[in-house]
């Protein structure tokens, strides 16, 4: 289930499609390969690079009737190379047929690093989203480069309700304004995060600010996931309230992130564009492309607000 304070966004992951090959350094400590290895079953036979098709997964979205917010192939990816075109429309065709009955009204979170192949979808992605509005394409990004590339893609395949994730970002993705500039008009929502566990590669403070704050520039939603592996002490005086300051204190000195620690120079950033509550009866609601959005618990019209966390 969703979980803010311990930055998870999603309920439940959907993985019709699983393994994946690397594309990179960012891929070097991949936790869909770490978690496969532990838990074998959930991929099956033959090696993690070799995407696995499993059809008795693709009904899952229909049996669920509590809207949903689910994590497409975050075991795989369904862009991978490996993955035929059949496969990728009959994942789509799931997602569409969801769309008839109301009471689902679940989200779809899509992300790929194969933003090249993504561009080829865009007219079959367009017509999904028009008969899914819960339907979210997303691009990973890790550095500028990747940034640069995934924003020019989502806007090259001309899809709506675009999100990036830029986790882990594990170099600097260069000037505030260049970053702004690429996600104004393209992209609907941000998720920020570091990379977790011993050995973590460390996120600077500065890139961190650098995109949060282009996003506020671009008008751009924006979630920040965590720290990683390691943080600034100073975010744990604003959280934890860390012993007095001596004369050894430095502030921006990295040290071991503690768990659940999320904030930015003291404020949490849970803004999440597909994540939105009723006032009348605080179920979630989702369709919020135009702001406009209905309640299937209380048929409630235009009466939604950002999800606030208690």
């Amino acid at each position: 289930m969703i979980d803010l304070d311990r930055g998870r966004y999603w309920d439940e992951a959907w993985n019709p499609v699983t393994g994946c090959s690397p594309v990179g350094a960012v891929c070097e400590r991949c936790w869909a390969r770490a978690l496969v290895r532990r838990a074998p079953k959930l991929h099956g036979p033959g090696p993690f690079e070799h995407p696995r098709l499993h059809d008795d997964r693709l009904s899952a979205p229909s049996r669920r009737r509590k809207p949903t917010v689910f994590a497409v192939c975050w075991l795989g990816d369904l862009f991978h190379e490996r993955v035929p075109d059949a496969w990728i429309q009959r994942a789509l065709d799931a997602i569409s047929s969801t769309a008839a009955v109301r009471s689902h009204g679940h989200t779809y979170l899509v992300l790929t690093k194969r933003r090249h192949r993504l561009v080829d979808w865009g007219n079959r992605l367009r017509a999904a989203q028009a008969l899914v509005p819960g339907l979210w394409i997303g691009v990973s990004a890790w550095d500028g480069v990747s940034l640069a590339g995934a924003t020019s893609a989502l806007a090259a395949a001309g899809v709506q309700r675009t999100w990036l994730s830029v986790e882990p970002l594990i170099t600097d993705p260069g000037p505030q304004d260049e970053i702004a500039q690429a996600l104004e008009s393209t992209v609907g929502q941000v998720v920020l995060g570091g990379e977790t566990g011993p050995g973590g590669r460390t996120m600077q403070p500065s890139w961190v600010r650098r995109i949060r704050d282009a996003c506020r520039t671009a008008g751009v939603s924006f979630f920040f996931k965590g720290w990683g592996a390691r943080c600034p002490r100073a975010e744990l005086r604003e959280s934890l309230r860390e012993l007095p300051l001596d004369e050894t204190y430095d502030p921006v000195a990295l040290v071991l992130t503690p768990r659940g620690l999320r904030t930015i120079d003291g404020e949490t950033h849970d803004d999440l564009a597909w994540h939105r509550t009723c006032r009348s009866c605080a179920h979630v609601i989702f369709d919020t492309t135009t702001h406009v959005a209905f309640c299937n618990t209380c048929e409630n019209h235009r009466n939604w607000h950002p999800k606030e966390n208690s």
